[in-house]
């Protein structure tokens, strides 16, 4: 049986004063099932660029979400072992302290000390780090957080 989907939607209208023409815009909101963190690699390159990291949302029936922006995350570096200190391996950057491009809602967020659904993290020394997302609004306490286990490497140089 199929999950059931409790997406609502509305239609938009807006009509121009002058020439009478409207436009049609179909929103359909629904309520986020799951989360998972979204990477083009899983290897950090120690004292290279930093990897940027992406939460996506799923709904009940595993559709994408096409944009988290303006919800804001918790992210945490947490040991992999559970022995060592995460901050060791890597660190989570700032996109207002990089050189790096994010969408304003995500600065809008770091401006008032929180992160959006994209970070920065970058390697500092070679072992492996796990790396945690969670939606911090209460309304989404039903969505358990996620995490991806990265693998911090020396950058080789062959001559």
């Amino acid at each position: 049986a199929l999950p059931i989907s409790t997406t609502k939607t509305t239609t938009i209208t807006a009509k121009d004063a002058i020439s009478g023409q409207s436009l049609l815009c179909d929103v359909f909101v629904n309520d986020i099932k799951r989360i998972e963190i979204r990477t083009t690699s899983r290897d950090l390159i120690v004292d290279d660029v930093p990897k940027s990291l992406q939460v996506q949302a799923f709904d009940v029936k595993g559709n994408v979400f096409t944009s988290l922006s303006h919800h804001p995350f918790v992210w945490r570096l947490v040991s992999f072992d559970g022995k060592d200190d995460p901050s060791v391996y890597s660190r989570i950057l700032s996109y207002l302290d990089s050189r790096y491009e994010t969408s304003q809602a995500n600065l809008k967020l770091e401006r008032i000390g929180m992160k959006g659904d994209m970070i920065l993290v970058e390697g500092l020394a070679t072992g492996l780090v796990k790396v945690e997302a969670t939606l911090s609004h209460s309304i989404w306490k039903h969505v358990s957080s996620c995490d991806v286990i990265l693998q911090v490497i020396e950058n080789v140089h062959l001559f």
